[in-house]
C-alpha cells in the first residue's frame, strides 16, 4: 500500500535493518499515468528513493520509474509510439539497477498498442545478467489492487527459488485471469479484482 508519512517510511527503514538476510521487495508507490498521488510530496519522494537504496527488488510503474530516475514524464512519453520505446524503458531500468543497487528491477503496466490496434501491457524486467519483457493483453480498465497482488506473487516465486522470468509470467498469469473474470462479472474497478479462486495457479 502507500506509505503516507516519512515515519511509515522510516519504520521499513528499521525492519529492513533489523532482518538484513531478508528479501526486500519495495514497490515505491508514488503515482500513475504521469501524475503524483495527493500524499505525495518531494520530502516523501526523497525518503522513498532512501528506501529503494536498500532494496533487493523494486516494482515501480513507468511514473514512479521517472521520478526515481528523475526524468520528466511528459517529455518521456513523447516517445510512446517509436519502436525504440521498450528500449528506452530498458535504460531507465538499468539507470535504476546502478543508481540504487537493487538487483532486480520491474517496472510495470506499460500500455502499447500493436499494429493492428490491440492494447497490451507490458512488464520490463532489468537485472545485471539479463533484461526481458513479459506481456499480456490489456483487459478492462485499471483496476485498484493489482500492483499489490503482482508484488506478492513476485516476492512469493522469488522466496521459493523459481527463476525471475517463471516468477514474472506466474504472476502475469494469475493477475490476467483474475481480471478476466471482474471484467465478466462487473465489478467496479475501485473494488479490487476477484482473484480468490485463481489462487491455485500459484502452487
Amino acid at each position: 500500500g502507500f506509505l503516507a508519512s516519512s515515519e511509515q517510511i522510516d519504520h521499513c527503514l528499521e525492519f529492513f535493518e533489523a532482518f538484513p538476510d531478508a528479501l526486500k521487495v519495495v514497490d515505491p508507490v508514488m503515482g500513475d499515468g504521469g501524475r503524483t498521488y495527493s500524499l505525495f510530496t518531494d520530502a516523501l519522494a526523497c525518503k522513498m528513493k532512501k528506501l529503494v537504496t536498500v532494496a533487493d527488488v523494486i516494482t515501480p510503474n513507468l511514473t514512479e520509474c521517472c521520478i526515481l530516475c528523475d526524468v520528466d514524464y511528459c517529455e518521456f512519453i513523447k516517445n510512446a509510439d517509436k519502436p525504440d520505446f521498450m528500449d528506452k524503458i530498458a535504460e531507465l531500468g538499468k539507470n535504476l539497477l546502478n543508481r540504487y543497487g537493487v538487483k532486480i528491477v520491474i517496472i510495470t503496466g506499460i500500455e502499447h498498442k500493436d499494429i493492428d490496434g490491440t492494447m497490451y501491457v507490458q512488464n520490463l524486467i532489468a537485472s545485471k545478467d539479463e533484461v526481458f519483457s513479459v506481456s499480456c493483453k490489456k483487459i478492462g480498465g485499471n483496476y485498484s489492487g493489482t500492483g499489490d497482488l503482482f508484488a506478492s506473487v513476485m516476492f512469493s516465486g522469488l522466496l521459493r527459488g523459481d527463476t525471475l522470468r517463471d516468477t514474472v509470467s506466474l504472476a502475469v498469469k494469475f493477475i490476467e485471469t483474475s481480471l478476466r473474470d471482474t471484467v465478466a462479472l462487473g465489478i467496479d474497478r475501485n473494488e479490487g479484482i476477484e482473484f480468490e479462486k485463481h489462487l491455485k495457479i500459484l502452487l
